[in-house]
């Protein structure tokens, strides 16, 4: 009679049974074993609380895995005595090694539960171009009322591209009092201020935080050497306006200012008063580099006071070596100044500058402390640099290596030769892109150009780009030429 029954049937019974005992229910006859290892809810769940003691148990039955059906991965390595939580924990990490290269990427959840030995956890999803919302959690390190299960794990990147909805990570950061390194994409949070929050006061030895959107250029953690037992040291946040609320970012900063060497904060709105108004107020001894990049204006009437708030901020950097600004019109005078008066400052680069004027540019370029510290200059989409300042910049060039000058539109490329006959001392690196239309560059002056690049720096780089009066029209590339062509 069981044989004649319909197959939905079947498959409630064999759900209400674990992997265990399908296996064992395999041996009854060969019909039961083909229903059972052709059904895809075999592989629904993989649990070592459902028998998986060791990879062999999985192996015999490769032949069968329906790789899409396995949607969660639950491992527990707390108590039973067969195993010690050390073995368990290894075991764990080779099961889902072997599921990830039978091509098991339905994984819409992971539950590992007591390894106390996991020191770094990296999970990259894979990039879909689907809306459809998850209903749990499509990764979890933790359960509701366990105790520190991972307490010492050091290093966490999680990567879901912001597949599936939003997760409450600051419940998973709560857990992890050794956490040293954390890589998080925004998308995937859902308090940003709760995530800062928990970083700051619950992973007490934390050196490196990342809160990124996912572009090609973000920050390479990977790169970045800390000091164990310094205090954070790197703070990165890139792309989210919830992170760089003041609300979210100034308990971070206020407990780690003695200690950062790097601070980038990446944003597409202008930067708060209350940001700034904090920043002004404390040390920052430490601090090396320095990202600032806000795409869109500053409220005008705000302007001076935001103004006042970032040179405090700036003078508060009195070790700053690296600065990167790209603040659109907060970027004036008075900022480029504060820049001027910094003497450790060696390596500057200025972007998508609106309000500079020429008298600015001028005392900058040719103040004592630039031309005897600054040894790399990257001037992007700076409206204010033209002929005249590109000769009293060719002039003062003297301890400069490296000079960057990239679509400043009120360059002409007819105006190159004379501001590199301007320049006096050989530069290691040179990178000058210039907008032109097609029949204002002649191989004649291109030929000339070219001579004199090969006199004045090591390396260099010259891209023209073909530009019109359309503002809506994207330059498109027209020449590339190097060092290493003309070699």
């Amino acid at each position: 009679m069981l044989p004649e029954l319909p197959s939905e049937i079947w498959h409630k019974i064999y759900s209400k049974l674990t992997f265990r005992e399908c296996i064992r229910c395999t041996r009854v006859c060969r019909s039961w074993r083909s229903k059972i290892l052709s059904w895809s809810g075999l592989w629904h769940e993989i649990s070592n609380e459902h028998g998986y003691q060791s990879i062999s148990t999985l192996q015999p039955y490769t032949p069968y895995l329906v790789s899409s059906a396995v949607q969660r991965f639950r491992i527990n390595t707390h108590g039973g005595q067969q195993r010690s939580p050390r073995d368990k924990a290894i075991h764990a990490m080779v099961t889902l090694n072997f599921l990830i290269e039978h091509n098991c990427n339905s994984i819409k959840e992971v539950v590992l539960r007591q390894l106390p030995n996991l020191v770094t956890f990296v999970y990259r999803a894979v990039v879909t171009q689907t809306d459809e919302s998850i209903e749990d959690e499509p990764w979890c390190l933790f359960e509701p009322g366990m105790h520190l299960p991972h307490e010492n794990l050091a290093e966490l990147t999680i990567e879901m591209f912001g597949n599936g909805r939003p997760m409450s990570m600051h419940l998973l950061l709560h857990l992890l009092p050794k956490l040293r390194r954390v890589s998080l994409n925004a998308l995937d949070c859902d308090d940003a201020t709760a995530v800062l929050h928990a970083l700051a006061y619950n992973c007490h030895v934390i050196e490196l935080i990342e809160i990124h959107d996912g572009h090609d250029d973000n920050f390479r953690w990977s790169e970045a050497h800390t000091h164990p037992g310094k205090g954070l040291q790197f703070l990165v946040v890139d792309g989210d306006d919830r992170f760089t609320d003041a609300d979210a970012l100034h308990p971070v900063i206020a407990k780690h200012h003695i200690t950062l060497r790097l601070l980038r904060i990446k944003g597409y709105e202008p930067l708060g008063r209350m940001t700034l108004s904090h920043w002004a107020r404390l040390p920052f001894p430490k601090l090396r580099n320095l990202i600032l990049v806000n795409l869109d204006d500053q409220p005008p009437g705000e302007v001076p006071d935001l103004t006042k708030d970032l040179c405090a901020f700036l003078r508060q950097a009195t070790e700053l070596r690296r600065a990167d600004i790209s603040i659109s019109n907060l970027m004036n005078d008075s900022v480029l100044s504060c820049l001027a008066d910094m003497k450790q400052l060696g390596e500057l680069r200025l972007s998508s500058c609106t309000t500079l004027s020429e008298s600015g540019f001028i005392r900058f370029i040719q103040s004592p402390a630039v031309q005897k510290n600054l040894k790399s200059l990257e001037l992007d989409d700076v409206d204010v640099l033209n002929g005249k300042l590109l000769n009293i910049m060719g002039e003062s060039l003297t301890v400069f290596e490296q000079v960057t000058i990239a679509a400043c539109r009120n360059v002409h490329v007819r105006e190159i030769p004379q501001f590199l006959a301007d320049i006096r001392v050989p530069l290691k690196r040179f990178n000058l892109v210039c907008f032109v239309k097609a029949d204002e560059c002649p191989d004649e002056l291109l030929d000339s150009i070219v001579d004199q690049l090969k006199n004045k720096a090591e390396e260099w780089k010259f891209v023209l780009e073909t530009t019109s009066h359309n503002e809506d029209w994207l330059p498109s590339l027209y020449r590339v030429l190097t060092s290493e062509d003309s070699s």
